[in-house]
């Protein structure tokens, strides 16, 4: 009867620590669009750091991130000036593999 607990648990710590890993790996861009593809069912937890980089034509604020890559921040220009920085927190859907599905997101805006 002790063995279904533990087991359970190895199952836990195993799911929990290859979730970590992945997403540190996203993180730092190793292996990303890899894992982004095959995530499913490993909870990801992205941190992204990014500059405002300005406003598009259609007034929505863009950015780029620390790999380079595109990010958006809506149209709040007060909120978002050009030039700063800004941590994004990103929760991808551990229920699929869709490849802009962010189940939440956090952005810390630095003041520097």
């Amino acid at each position: 009867m002790k063995k279904a607990p533990r087991t359970a648990l190895k199952i836990a710590a195993v799911y929990t620590a290859t979730s970590l890993i992945l997403s540190g790996m996203v993180s730092l861009g190793i292996g990303r669009q890899t894992i982004f593809r095959h995530r499913a069912p490993f909870t990801l937890i992205e941190v992204d750091f990014s500059t405002v980089d300005g406003i598009e034509p259609d007034g929505h604020i863009y950015g780029h991130n620390h790999l380079g890559e595109y990010i958006g921040f809506g149209i709040d220009r007060d909120t978002y000036p050009e030039g700063l920085k800004i941590v994004s927190v990103m929760l991808w859907n551990p229920l699929n593999n869709y490849s802009d599905d962010i189940v939440e997101r956090y952005d810390i805006l630095s003041f520097e």
